[in-house]
C-alpha cells in the first residue's frame, strides 16, 4: 500500500502524499500477510529529507533526538486548507516512480563507494 513518511502521512506509489486514509474492520482470517514491504525504502529516503518539516507553517512538524514529532495541536491540516507539507513533499512534486528512481541510483553510488573504501 505504502509507507509512512515523516510528515506522518502515508506515501504511495499512486498518490503520493495526497489522501486519506480510513479503516474499515473486518472479521477474514485468511488474507495475505507478507513479512516486506516493498515501500520500505521510503523511510530511508525521508531521513535524508526534511523538506515537509522545514515548509510547515505553524511548525506542528519538528525534529527533536533523530526523530520527527508531530504536534497535533497546532496543525491546520488539510480541512482547514493547509498542504503545506503535502505540497514540499518531493513524492507528491515529482511523482513516487521518478523519486524511487532517484534513490536507486544515490543508493547505488553510495555501495559502490563503500565497496571501494
Amino acid at each position: 500500500m505504502g509507507f509512512i513518511g515523516k510528515s506522518g502521512l502515508l506515501i504511495s506509489p499512486k498518490f503520493g502524499p495526497r489522501q486519506k486514509i480510513s479503516a474499515i474492520l473486518v472479521n477474514i482470517e485468511n488474507l495475505p500477510i507478507t513479512e516486506t514491504n516493498e515501500h520500505s525504502w521510503i523511510k530511508e529516503y525521508c531521513e535524508t529529507c526534511i523538506s515537509c518539516i522545514r515548509k510547515c507553517p505553524e511548525k506542528a512538524l519538528s525534529y527533536l533526538d533523530n526523530e520527527v514529532q508531530f504536534n497535533e495541536n497546532v496543525c491546520i491540516g488539510c480541512s482547514q486548507g493547509c498542504t503545506e507539507c503535502i505540497k514540499a513533499c518531493p513524492f507528491y512534486k515529482r511523482g513516487y516512480e521518478k523519486v524511487h528512481e532517484i534513490f536507486k541510483k544515490i543508493s547505488e553510488k553510495r555501495e559502490k563507494k563503500n565497496k571501494t573504501n
